[in-house]
Parts: C-alpha cells; structure tokens; sequence
C-alpha cells in the first residue's frame, strides 16, 4: 500500500494506491482509514483479481498543515483453506502542507506478549516547551488495546510514559505483527511510532508435558537400573 495527499483544503483528500501480490483473487475488498480520529471507508465490491492495482480516494475533515499518521486497514474474506477474515494494518506518515519541525517524539518498543502486557510508549518534547499531546493507537485484527486514544501532558524536560496494555486475541501464537501509536501536538504536528509485538508460544504447553517427561524419565532411569543388575550379576 501507499498513500499520497491530493488535497488538503476544505477537504482532505488521500489517495491510496493498492497492488495485489497475493497468489489469489480478493473478492470484495474493503479499505479503511483513520486520521486524527475521523474515520473513512469504501468498498470495491469486485475486489482486486491477482496482480491487479487499483486507487481510491478516501475523504477527511481540513487538517492544518504538519505530517500525519494515517493508519490504512484492507479487509477481505478468507483465503483459500483459512477460515478467518484477513485484516491488513499499515500506518503511513501523511504530510499536509509544508514541512513543520515535530515539536515531540515519540518511542514505542518491541515487546513479547505471552497472553497480556503493558507497551510503555515515551513521549517527550524537543523544543524544550512543554506540548499537549493526544495519542493514538492502532494494532492489528486478533490484538486487544486497553484504550485507543489518551492524552499526555508533556513538560518540555522529563519524558512521559503512558502504559497502555495488549491483549492477545486470535492472534496466532508466534506471529510477529506492527503495532502503531500516533502522537499529535497542539497545532497538528504528528509523529509516529512503530512497535513488532511478538507473541510467544503458549505458556501451557510445558505443563501438559511434564507427566510425559516425568513417566519417560521414570522408565529410563528403570531401564538404566536394570542394565546395571544385569551387569554386575553376569
């Protein structure tokens, strides 16, 4: 995916150039976008056949001029011998007008996630000015977030740390995905902010086989016994 801002004023017009690299046809396919918090969709009900590319244009309110995370999601029914409906993320930094310094920045780590954990996300100013900032976050289908959206204070000398918590959903176990936080000041300027959530095998794999492992280690230390009686009688 990629995205290219076609205008800014009075609305906001994105355009998103989509390529199907997939071995299958996707019929239909919807593209969904979020930027500051507004919301837009549309459908191609024909969807994208193998190899196609195709563009669309998504519609949002006039935004001041500063760069932008658009998060960007395509969803389409389930491939050939998968059952679940595929959701794609991808957060692309959009910019409105001239380029503008960030005033903040913006740290979001790696973390494993075994079933639930916090993602400390660091907010910080570089002006040395203190900034209101709101966030907000987007993960990928079958990923829980305790809150979409917060707001932080930041003092313009000591890094704020917000700490919101992940859930594992049907996520499967060993994926690796992308995780994104947006951070906006006071007059629009964005940053963003990428994280790879891995999440770890099952915990409770280990004791469904420690009888196992308890029974085998049980007959071998018999069978090394016996190998010893026989040996010192023979």
């Amino acid at each position: 995916m990629a995205a290219s801002l076609l205008r800014r004023s009075p609305i906001l017009d994105v355009q998103v150039d989509l390529e199907n690299t997939s071995a299958a046809d996707v019929r239909p396919l919807t593209v969904t976008g979020e930027l500051r918090g507004d919301e837009e969709s549309t459908e191609l009900k024909s969807g994208l056949a193998r190899g196609e590319r195709e563009r669309v244009v998504l519609h949002f309110p006039e935004a001041p001029p500063g760069t932008f995370g658009l998060a960007l999601r395509l969803i389409y029914p389930p491939q050939p011998g998968a059952t679940e409906t595929v959701e794609q993320l991808q957060c692309i930094a959009l910019r409105a007008g001239g380029e503008v310094t960030p005033p903040i920045a913006i740290h979001a780590p790696d973390l494993a996630l075994e079933t639930t954990a916090e993602w400390p996300l660091t907010i910080s100013s570089t002006d040395g000015k203190p900034h209101h900032v709101q966030l907000w976050i987007e993960v990928p289908r079958g990923l829980g977030v305790s809150t979409l959206s917060l707001a932080v204070d930041v003092d313009g000398k000591t890094p704020s740390v917000r700490r919101p918590r992940l859930y594992r959903g049907k996520i499967v176990r060993g994926a690796r995905v992308g995780a994104y936080v947006m951070a906006e000041a006071e007059g629009g300027t964005s940053v963003l902010g990428q994280g790879t959530i891995e999440i770890l095998p099952d915990p409770a794999l280990l004791p469904r086989l420690r009888l196992p492992l308890a029974i085998l280690a049980l007959l071998l230390l018999s069978a090394a016994a016996a190998l010893e009686v026989k040996a010192r009688f023979a």
